[in-house]
């Protein structure tokens, strides 16, 4: 019976320097961690900022976008437009043509 209970006392004791050695170390790692959290603060302001940056350069981005494809709309559309006229203006060119150099042929 002593014997257990001497076992068991040494078991306690070296029970307790296993918290106090924990303990200490808990303690290391709240300091440094306390340490930290000015630059962990800092930082994270600093990733807001450049979150709300990102988002704003973004939505500009956005914009431009639907600005330029508008702009490409309307040069595509303004395109059609010319090569339609063009395709008129050849047509009644080549019935003139012919006129013209009938003309040309009579007057010479």
């Amino acid at each position: 019976m002593r014997k257990e209970k001497e076992t068991s006392k040494n078991r306690l004791i070296k029970g307790l320097e296993v918290l106090d050695q924990a303990a200490v170390e808990i303690a290391k790692l709240k300091e440094e961690i306390d340490k930290m959290a000015p630059t962990l603060e800092e930082t994270k302001k600093d990733v807001e900022k450049t979150m709300k940056s990102l988002a704003i350069e973004r939505q500009d981005a956005d914009e431009e976008k639907d600005y330029v494809m508008k702009e490409e709309a309307e040069a595509s559309k303004q395109e059609a437009e010319a090569d339609t006229l063009k395709k008129e203006a050849e047509f009644e060119l080549s019935k003139a043509a012919p006129m013209l150099e009938e003309a040309t042929r009579i007057l010479s």
